[in-house]
Order: structure tokens, then sequence, then C-alpha cells
């Protein structure tokens, strides 16, 4: 009855709401499940579900399945998984189950999960996880089953790299190792990289493709301790002796020579000879001399056979290791003549050995100035003049104005005067805007603001006044806003030198010259101001009478005190007659009672309170101060 009945409502009058109300008050198995089957026809996945928990029935489990994980609809999945499990022993509910936990994040109900009995299949799960990028779960199942290999690669990307070196040793497999050796080097784990590296360079034919991994991604300092810690195995081959050779005369080839005579027999001596001639290594008298101590010997022959044996990284080495510091000066004199694009390296190499006046004197001489640019830029914060005139003549020759103010900011050793002069009269706007900038450094802020106004840079003008605090330049400022119709420049300088403009010079002017518009803002402000300070002086004020009140309660009282005292002859009252409490000597009668009337006790009024304030105006305002004219128009 109630299956013809919801099946009329689904196919005869497709009322699904109906369908739901009647299934609802039905409440039977295969009700739900008819409701369900149509629900889930309907893309109503959520509510089929629903349907089908409540029929208790996983029979179209596989199209659940699909239609959830169309919807991305995990955590209603998972109770029809759970359901389904109940009823059903089938792979794939485990397997769906493992993947919704994995996609809900919910690790906990997947280890316990993992931890029962049931029919996944785990590395076909696995392998779906990673492929999908979720690691996190996917090193849960194969942590589980122990796939070490895989689980490598999980703690790889999960950037658990010691794990993951762990991981691949219990693997023991060259792929893997390469993996993660190449994400350590790639993360930047050197240690753990070279720790995986020991197993792979011991084979020939997976050196090459490791040297290569750290040469293409710069790090070749990581290299050269990679294959001097291989050296030292009992593995090693003479792969890995010659590509040592090599990285030595690529990036280290102060160790070359050393190399070579230690290990000669085990070298691939052509492959390395063809790789010197490559980097042009002649050094034959160059290294005598370097191994007697007698630097200055080597650098005269650097100097003086430059055609043969010359070499930039060489010359600085050894240059660094002289006993004469003329030496480093004769350098400079040479590299002039016959290396000049190299003068501003071997400067900065130097740098810390150089009298930097002395030197910039030289190259002023010759007048190559832009050779040792970066070099003066790096010793420009010794704040010399001769350095600082040098660069800044740079700049002006460069025309590059951002520099050039960047360099008079900061360093303020040299001849501003002069360089002013020479910047005003420059063709280029932004140079004259410098020496405006100048002239403000230097106090001179009449001709920096004349300048300023001959550009039309208002707001340099504007911001010049405001910094030399004086009221007759700001003023005069608005002044000449006004004769030049510059009415919005007029009301921007009315804020920028708002702490130096009386507030009278701007009414007038605005009166005068119909720009109420323009000032009132300013007014505004303005009033607000005044009346701010006016209330807080007049709060100060109030704060003052009240102490003032107060002291002069106390005196009072102490005064009372004072004439209530007994004298020291009279008898203890306690002692006295009858007679003795009404005698002259007795204090004056207190009132009806410390608490009430209007005696001296508390329910009297307080002292001082009742009246106006210490002789000033009633509490309903307040004047200025001293009597003098209103704050906000001038006399």
């Amino acid at each position: 009855m109630g299956v013809e009945a919801i099946q009329v409502l689904l196919q005869c009058k497709e009322d699904i709401e109906k369908a739901t109300d009647f299934a609802q008050n039905w409440d039977k198995p295969d009700v739900w499940v008819i409701l369900g089957k149509s629900q889930l026809e309907s893309k109503m996945v959520k509510e089929a579900i629903s349907s089908f928990l409540k029929a208790e029935d996983p029979q179209y489990f596989e199209d659940v399945i699909f239609a959830a994980k169309t919807g991305e609809l995990y955590e209603e999945l998972i109770d029809f998984l759970l359901m389904a499990r109940a009823k059903l022993k089938n792979p794939i509910l485990d397997n769906e189950l493992i993947y919704s936990y994995a996609q809900t994040e919910k690790y906990g109900e997947l280890e316990d999960f993992l931890n029962t009995k049931n029919n996944a299949k785990y590395p076909d799960v696995g392998e779906r996880l990673f492929n999908e990028k979720l690691y996190l779960p996917a090193k849960i199942i194969y942590k589980h089953i122990k796939d070490n290999s895989k689980l490598a690669l999980c703690y790889v990307h999960l950037k658990e790299f010691k794990n993951a070196v762990e991981a691949a040793n219990d693997a023991g497999k060259i792929p893997v190792w390469k993996e993660v050796c190449f994400a350590c080097v790639d993360a930047e784990e050197f240690k753990l990289a070279q720790r995986c590296a020991m197993h792979i360079i011991v084979y020939t034919n997976h050196l090459m493709e490791l040297c290569q991994h750290y040469e293409y991604h710069g790090y070749f300092e990581q290299l050269i301790e990679v294959l001097e810690a291989g050296i030292q195995l009992q593995r090693a081959h003479q792969g890995i002796y010659t590509q040592l050779g090599i990285c030595y005369c690529k990036y280290k080839e102060e160790k070359l020579m050393q190399h070579i005579k230690d290990y000669w027999s085990r070298l691939n001596i052509p492959k390395l000879l063809h790789s010197c001639r490559e980097n042009q290594k002649w050094l034959e008298v160059v290294h005598l001399y370097s191994y007697y101590s007698q630097h200055d010997n080597a650098v005269e022959t650097l100097m003086d056979h430059s055609a043969v044996c010359w070499s930039h990284d060489l010359f600085k080495k050894t240059v660094h290791q002289v006993s004469n510091s003329e030496m480093f000066y004769k350098a400079i004199e040479f590299y002039l003549q016959e290396q000049p694009l190299l003068l501003n390296d071997l400067c900065m190499d130097l740098a810390a050995k150089l009298d930097h006046q002395r030197v910039t004197t030289m190259i002023k001489r010759k007048s190559r100035v832009p050779l040792i640019k970066e070099y003066l830029l790096s010793v420009q914060n010794e704040d010399k003049p001769i350095i600082n005139e040098a660069i800044n003549d740079l700049f002006f020759e460069e025309e590059d104005h951002k520099a050039l103010l960047k360099s008079v900011d900061t360093y303020k050793s040299f001849d501003q005067a002069s360089l002013a002069t020479r910047l005003k009269k420059h063709e280029l706007l932004e140079f004259r805007r410098i020496a405006a900038h100048i002239y403000g450094e230097m106090g001179r802020f009449e001709e920096s603001i004349d300048l300023s106004k001959k550009d039309a840079m208002w707001d340099d003008a504007m911001k010049t006044a405001e910094s030399s605090k004086d009221k007759k330049l700001a003023e005069g400022l608005l002044y000449f806003f006004v004769e030049k119709k510059e009415y919005e420049c007029f009301s921007a300088c009315l804020y920028t030198c708002y702490e130096l403009i009386r507030p009278d010079v701007v009414l007038e002017l605005a009166w005068r010259n119909n720009l109420v518009d323009f000032v009132m803002p300013y007014m505004v402000q303005t009033f607000t101001d005044y009346s701010s300070k006016m209330s807080t002086l007049f709060s100060k004020v109030q704060k003052l009478e009240e102490k003032l009140d107060e002291g002069k309660q106390k005196e009072e009282d102490e005064e009372n005190k004072d004439g209530q005292g007994v004298p020291l002859t009279a008898p203890l009252m306690i002692t006295a007659g009858p007679g003795m409490m009404g005698g002259p000597m007795g204090p004056p009668p207190m009132g009806p009672g410390p608490m009430g009337g209007p005696g001296m006790g508390m329910g009297g009024p307080p002292m001082g309170m009742g009246g106006p304030p210490m002789g000033g105006p009633p509490m309903g305002g307040m004047p200025p101060q001293g009597g003098g004219p209103s704050p906000f128009f001038g006399q």
C-alpha cells in the first residue's frame, strides 16, 4: 500500500515534497528506499543519504558514493558508509570510507579504522590519496602498511625531511634516496641531503646527476662538502676525486693545486685537464711565490705578466696578503690602466685596508670617478667631504635626482652653498627643487621659498614655510597665493602652516577677497581648538578652586579644634564638679548633635562651597585671562 502510494506521488505527480511527508508519516524502509532513489536521481544527495540511512538499506551504495563525491559531501557519505559496512562486506565501502576520512581530515577516525578489521585495499587507497596530494592521510596509510618507499615520498611532500631520510634508509633504494636527497637540497636541508648523497655518489652513473642538481641551484659550496666527505668513503671511486677537482677548478681554485698534488694518481687527468684549460689556470709562478709567503712578489708578477697569468680572483686573493700597503695603490694604478671595469670590484674588496680619501683623490686626478661609483657609495657612510662631493658630482652628471637627494639628505659633510648654486641653474626641475631643499637645510628659507615660487612648486614652498617656524614667512606665503589667485593652495597652506598663521590674518584675507568658503574649514578647526583649550583651562581652574576651598575648610577646622582644647591646669572632666561644666573655660555648645542641625557637625553645608569661588566670577562663565582682547580677532 505505502509503496504504491509513494510511487504515485513520485512518478505521476512528481512531487518529492509530498512524497517526503508521506514517507515520514508511513516510516517504512521500502518507502524510504524508493524516496531515496528518487532524491538521488533529482540530485538531492543529502536528502537521499538521509532517506537511505532511515531505511538502513545500502543497495544503491555505488550511486550514493558517486553522487556524494561529485558534490563533495564527504561528511554525509561517512554516515552512509558506516551504515553500509554494517550490512555489506565490500572493499569499495572500506576504500571510500578511508578516502572520506582523508577528505574531511578526520585523521583520528582514520587511524582507528585502520586498526580494526576491514577489507580495504591499502595500496590502492594510498596511491589515490598520494596522486591527489593528500599526503598526510597517505602517510598514515603507508606507515600502517610499512611501505617505506612511498612513506619517504610522503614525508618529502610534507616537509618532514628528517623522517623522510629515515624512511629512505629503511627502504634502501637508490631512486628513493635520489628523490629525498634532491628534495632536501631544494629545501636547503644540506646536512640531510649530504647524508642521502653518501648513498648515491658511490654509483658512477648517478654521480653526475647529483652534481648537476646541486650546480643548477647554485649550491657550489655544499656540493664541494659532499664530495669532500665522499672521498673519505671506503667505496670512493675515480669519479668522485675527478669531480671534486673539477669543482675546485670552477669554484675554489685555491684548493685545486693541493688537490692535484695529493690525489693525482686517482684522478681522471684528461677530464680535469680539459676543465683547467677552459678556466685558464696558468698559476705556476704565482703559486710558487705564495708557497714561500712572498705575496708582494706574487702581485708584482701578476702585474708584470698580466697577459699570461693574470686572474682577477687570484689577484684579489693575493693582494690581500701583501705586507706593504703601498701595493694596494699600485694595484689601483694597474687596474686603471689595464682592467678599468674591474677597478670598482677591487676597491670594494680592499675597502677595509684603503685610505678612501687617497683613493678618491687618485681617481679624480684621472677623471675616472664613474668607475668606482659603487665603491664610493659603500664607503660614503664615513661622511668625508671629498667622497660626498665626488658622489654628488657623479649624480649631478648622471642627472639622477633621486640618488642626489638621498645623498644630500643623509650625508651633510660637503659644500652645500656651492652645490645649491649649481643646482638652482639646472635645466631640470627636480634639481632646482633639490637646490631649494638644500637652502632650507641651510636655514635660508626665503631663498628656498623663492625658488619654489619660481617653479610653481607650491607644496615645496608650504613645507619650507612650515619647517621654518617663521610666522612672517607663512603669512607672506598666504598673501602670495591670494595675489596669484591660487585659492586651493591658499586653503592647503592654512593646514600645512596651521600653527604659524594667526586667525585674524586669515579672516581679513578671506573678507577682503571673498574667500570665506576656502577658510571656513580652517576657522571651524580653529574655533574647535580654542573651545577645547578653554574647556581644559576652565576644568583646571575649577579643580584648583576646589583644592583651595578644601584647604580653607581644613584651616577653619583646625582653628575650631584649637579653640575647643581644655587647659592643662583645669581639672579633668571626669573628676570636675557640676559647676565646672558651665564655667567660662568650658567649650561652646556644638548644636543639637554631631550629625544634624546647623552646628559644626557633618550635617551642615561644607565650608567655602556656598558662594562664588575665591572672589572670581559666578560659575556661569569665565572671561579670558588678563582681560585682553578675544583670541579669535586681533586689535
